[in-house]
């Protein structure tokens, strides 16, 4: 879901208790691209969770996944 220009609605949100990720498998996550800059998933093959650049999914350590 895009959430357009409402997004600067949280851009200082603070959240109690905990935010769920989308979870795939490698062969399942959605394209980079089609996910956009910022976007964290969970990894269920790598068992990570890893981070859109907007034209690659890197994990934690910057490494392309």
């Amino acid at each position: 879901n895009d959430l357009g220009t409402t997004s600067l609605k949280w851009k200082n949100a603070l959240f109690a208790g905990f935010v769920g990720l989308g979870v795939y498998t490698t062969a399942a996550r959605p394209a980079a691209a089609t996910a956009g800059i910022g976007a964290v998933i969970y990894d269920s093959t790598l068992g990570l969770p890893i981070f859109s650049t907007g034209s690659a999914w890197k994990n934690a350590a910057g490494t392309v996944v």
